[in-house]
């Protein structure tokens, strides 16, 4: 009976649970009444014993890893805001490198338009002119025959008459069958015209708007916690048949399937009204006026709706880009974003500014990016109290797309996230997808 009293006492253990407000997870931690063991809790480890369990000292040190993971964890509004600007940044990186790449195939295929429309002079030379008719001659052999015999010349007169009207016959016939047959290349070539205007006007009807574009990305993103997550985007745009205007939609799918985003954006294009274009009156230039010439920014607007365990999210931005010199592009968004944990909602403005440079060759284009951001204050409604913030987050990376074939397009993404707070840590994320128009 004491040996077995004894070895029940060692087998006894102590249980303590702890219940994670984010995830809705129960952690259950089992600690022996004798030695001691190593609790894992939110990427912390640290030895304990029953004595502490008793004293308290491991339900403390629970809490204080739950308030720091708290700050860090998938439903933070640190995570929150992170993610939003890491979107934001991506969504106008990527308009701006779309109209900084359509600017210069433009200018290209302006310049070598421009270039076709130089007359060349034709090295074909004049047409020869007839040779000269045999009739001089023929008068003279006929006055000369009329000296020997009247009757010779009469027949041979006859018979040249003759013969010269089966010439002027046969000389209208080919006249006819040449005019026969002018008309009907006449008849062919408007035929070949009425099929080509008929083939413009079923490709202008074909592109009232351009074709969709379907985008397809991979993702791995880190957290703030160090964890990482896998994410699968979606992403669906149009543009109007100048490309002037474009939709766009965007889903992100976690792999823990408990967290989701749904972004729509729009984007306009505006222009500079520097095309110089001269107005004639019959041959004469009387004056002249401007019209739509180079791209003078682009402007969009977003709304983005997130999901992350029970934190729900929503944040509004509209953003300007420009079109620099040597091909620089600068962007800035201005947004709001809403976060809702349980009964609290906080609300922070948000300022976020880029500047990138796309690299176009044969078949890769490279394109850097530096974005910077900044939300300086934030009111929550639980304690009715404005906080204000120093810190900036920031984004370095870049972007190359691979143009496989005409309709196909890869693209790599690598990002690197930072805060100049230090006690948050900097983060990465690699993005992989592809590109089809339909």
């Amino acid at each position: 009976m004491f040996l077995f009293i004894g070895i029940s006492a060692s087998g006894q253990t102590l249980t303590q649970t702890y219940y994670d407000k984010c995830t809705g997870e129960v952690k259950v931690f089992t600690i022996p009444l004798q030695g001691s063991t190593v609790i894992v809790y939110y990427n912390k480890s640290r030895s304990f014993t029953a004595a502490d369990v008793t004293s308290g000292a491991l339900q403390i040190w629970l809490e204080e890893t739950y308030t720091w993971w708290s700050t860090y964890n998938p439903c933070s509004s640190a995570q929150a805001t992170q993610t939003v600007v890491q979107q934001t940044a991506q969504q106008a990186t990527q308009a701006a490198t779309s109209a900084a790449t359509a600017a210069a195939s433009a200018a290209s295929s302006a310049a070598s338009s421009a270039a076709a429309s130089v007359p060349i002079p034709s090295s074909t030379p004049p047409p020869a002119s007839p040779p000269p008719t045999s009739t001089s001659s023929s008068s003279s052999s006929s006055s000369s025959s009329s000296s020997s015999s009247e009757t010779k010349t009469e027949t041979k007169s006859e018979e040249k008459k003759e013969e010269s009207k089966q010439e002027e016959k046969q000389e209208e016939k080919k006249e006819e069958s040449k005019e026969e047959k002018k008309e009907e290349e006449k008849k062919e070539e408007k035929k070949e015209e009425k099929k080509e205007e008929k083939k413009k006007e079923d490709k202008k009807k074909q592109q009232a708007t351009q074709p969709v574009l379907i985008a397809a990305n991979y993702m791995t993103m880190q957290n703030l916690d160090g964890s990482f997550n896998q994410v699968a985007s979606f992403g669906l745009s149009k543009s109007s048949l100048t490309g002037a205007t474009s939709y766009s939609a965007n889903a992100m799918i976690w792999s823990n399937l408990k967290q989701f985003s749904l972004s729509l954006s729009k984007t306009d294009l505006l222009f500079n009204y520097d095309r110089k274009v001269p107005v004639k009156f019959g041959d004469e230039v009387i004056g002249h006026t401007y019209h739509k010439g180079s791209i003078y920014k682009i402007t969009g607007l977003s709304l983005t709706a997130m999901l992350m365990f029970d934190t729900r999210v929503l944040a509004l931005g509209m953003n300007d880009v420009f079109l620099l010199k040597k091909g620089m592009v600068f962007g800035y968004a201005l947004g709001g974003t809403f976060i809702n944990m349980k009964k609290d909602v906080m609300m922070s403005p948000a300022l976020t500014a880029f500047i990138t440079r796309p690299f176009p060759f044969k078949r890769v284009t490279l394109s850097p990016m530096v974005a910077v951001s900044s939300s300086p204050v934030s009111y929550t409604t639980a304690t009715n109290e404005f906080t204000y913030s120093e810190y900036v987050t920031y984004i370095v990376g870049s972007n190359f797309d691979f143009n496989l074939t005409q309709r196909f397009k890869a693209n790599l993404g690598i990002n690197t996230i930072g805060n100049t707070n230090k006690n948050i840590p900097m983060t990465y994320a690699i993005t992989i997808g592809s590109k089809i128009k339909l």
